[in-house]
């Protein structure tokens, strides 16, 4: 079995979630509040 490479959960966040969102991590912790 190959192994993968170690990914940071704020990679997966920014690809899956902001990019398509079109909005920044900013915006999120402040949306988030």
């Amino acid at each position: 079995m190959k192994k993968l490479a170690n990914v940071h959960p704020g990679e997966i966040l920014n690809s899956e979630f902001l990019e398509p969102l079109e909005i920044s991590a900013y915006r999120l912790s402040k949306d988030l509040k």
